[in-house]
């Protein structure tokens, strides 16, 4: 059922996190995982990519 709290990440235990606090005014940013890096950019129609 769509919407319903089955479906939502909350019932599954799982933590939200703001991208304005992930990115902090800033428009890219890399993360590392498990010795990879990865690019997290926010497009010119505000869109979120995370590539390799």
């Amino acid at each position: 059922m769509p919407g319903s709290l089955e479906s939502s990440p909350l019932s599954l235990g799982e933590k939200i996190v703001s991208s304005d606090d992930i990115l902090s005014g800033r428009t890219e940013i890399l993360i590392e995982h498990q010795g990879a890096i990865y690019r997290l950019r926010v497009t010119r129609q505000n869109k979120l990519i995370l590539t390799k």
